[in-house]
């Protein structure tokens, strides 16, 4: 809980009052998590009641405290990821090239972005460039994403994704991407984030998102139920294929999209767990 301004009488751990401008020796850098009754002031002071008081406010009056939220718990026979911004963080990297691209044509780069975050480049170049037959659009595909594999700059690991991917059974998890195997391979590479042996890429699915043909398939070639799969997404299109396929889905990031309504969130993987039985069951703790 933030507090707006410093509170007169602060109190240090032992109860004894705190001259002004000056933090308890042991709040300063407090940890985010507090005891019981504890209060974070904005500067990241912790403060502690004196014994059988509430929590310090303003002088005579009491702070009421949220309760932290409690942990995510899923369990699950596998877990599938979606790859940029689930895995890696490759915003600047494609707003970039996306936005090169527009520019000749006289298109908005903030409506094309909005649209190709999460699908196939082909879906893309459909949707926005809608007279060209296929041979035209592959042209466009293959000159983006030479531009993409030959930058594999700015690419960046979701913080915790290669230790949460390290934890987990490598025979229980996959990857489903909309990008194409090879850029799938170097971006993880420059990230630190290992490829688990099931990947399923932009040319390994005849529909990509939203459409769910993608999980089903990775659930079948894990050998499990779609429902036992937990899926990690970050964007619109594929939240709405992991929900069609089935699966539990945790929503990576700020994304409020109508697809991520009602789900479980994270920021990152810093602070996620995992426990497996000797069945194999997964419990995931976020």
């Amino acid at each position: 809980m933030n507090v707006h301004g410093m509170h007169r009488n602060a109190c240090a751990p032992d109860g004894a009052p705190v001259p002004r401008g000056e933090a308890p020796s042991s709040a300063v850098g407090a940890a985010r998590r507090l005891p019981s009754g504890g209060l974070l002031s904005a500067v990241g002071w912790a403060l502690r009641p004196a014994p059988g008081r509430g929590p310090v406010g303003r002088v005579g009056q009491t702070v009421a405290m949220s309760p932290e939220p409690r942990p995510t718990t899923l369990t699950a026979r596998a877990v599938v990821f979606d790859m940029d911004g689930t895995l890696v963080d490759s915003t600047a990297l494609v707003e970039r090239i996306w936005t090169d691209w527009c520019g000749p044509l006289g298109l908005d780069p903030g409506e094309v972005l909005a649209f190709a975050h999460g699908r196939q480049t082909a879906d893309t170049v459909r949707r926005f460039q809608p007279d060209l037959d296929e041979e035209a659009v592959l042209r466009h595909v293959d000159a983006l994403l030479s531009v993409e594999g030959s930058a594999p700059d700015g690419v960046v690991e979701i913080p915790g994704a290669a230790a949460f991917v390290a934890a987990l059974p490598a025979a229980q998890v996959a990857l489903v991407t909309s990008a194409p195997g090879g850029i799938a391979h170097s971006r993880t590479a420059v990230a630190g984030v290992a490829l688990p042996a099931v990947v399923l890429a932009s040319e390994d699915v005849a529909v990509g998102k939203p459409a769910p043909d993608g999980y089903l398939r990775a659930a079948e070639l894990l050998g499990v139920d779609p429902g036992d799969v937990v899926v990690f997404e970050d964007a619109e299109a594929g939240l709405w294929a992991a929900r069609a396929s089935g699966a539990q889905v945790v929503v990576v990031g700020d994304h409020d999209g109508p697809a991520a309504e009602g789900l479980p969130r994270i920021a990152d993987y810093r602070g996620a767990g995992v426990a497996v039985a000797d069945d194999g069951l997964l419990t995931l703790t976020l």
